[in-house]
């Protein structure tokens, strides 16, 4: 049972509004679910725009603002600002992967002594460590593969040396995205390990919910 609880607090937590969102419907969808995976994403760390005093999170809005009022971009994340796009993009790497990182690591208030994962309350440390193992597999099948005009490979040296004997870009493949910037690809693999995680999570709190009520 205490398991069960567990679940019910770490999936509301990190999911949140998500599952609760499972069992709203949308006035522009009537009738379907939204999807917890897409939710969480949304609890993801973000790069936001700011112009002045003006904060916004559209780059193509930030950079017209920016025109007309004849002032700079600010580029923000986490709460900190950066003159360059380039920085912030390896600050939004950095604060996510670690956001990722987090979801998987059961943590113990040394004042309260209360148990969390991924910030949610629980009660079982064995339970806490079992749904850490489930993100952690199912974040360890996503992968980064390496492509060189037709040819993929697993491994980044073999990529790199043939990019640089054909005289071309490597590209960096995760979950089917392809990007040449090495950057962009690390953001896009701890997204796809987070998804997986979140995904592997919520079909536990599902299957245990079965089991729960078969069981009462």
């Amino acid at each position: 049972m205490s398991r069960f609880l567990c679940t019910l607090a770490l999936v509301g937590l990190m999911v949140s509004p998500a599952l609760a969102a499972e069992k709203k419907v949308s006035k522009k969808s009537a009738g379907k679910k939204a999807c917890p995976v897409s939710k969480a994403m949304g609890n993801l760390p973000k790069m936001t725009f700011k112009v002045g005093d003006k904060s916004m999170h559209c780059p193509v809005s930030a950079a017209a603002f920016a025109k007309k009022s004849s002032k700079s971009v600010q580029y923000v994340v986490s709460g900190k600002s950066f003159k360059t796009e380039g920085a912030a993009k390896k600050a939004l790497v950095t604060e996510t992967e670690k956001f990722v990182k987090a979801f998987t690591t059961p943590s113990e208030c040394k004042k309260t002594g209360i148990l969390t994962i991924a910030g949610a309350k629980c009660d079982c440390p064995s339970a806490a460590a079992g749904y850490a193992k489930v993100a952690k597999k199912a974040m360890s099948k996503v992968k980064m593969t390496y492509k060189v005009g037709k040819k993929g490979t697993h491994c980044p040296k073999t990529a790199a040396s043939l990019a640089k004997k054909l005289g071309v870009k490597q590209f960096y493949v995760v979950s089917g995205k392809e990007t040449a910037c090495s950057t962009s690809a690390r953001l896009n693999l701890a997204r796809a390990k987070y998804a997986a995680a979140v995904k592997a999570v919520v079909a536990e709190r599902a299957k245990e919910a079965k089991s729960a009520k078969k069981a009462s």
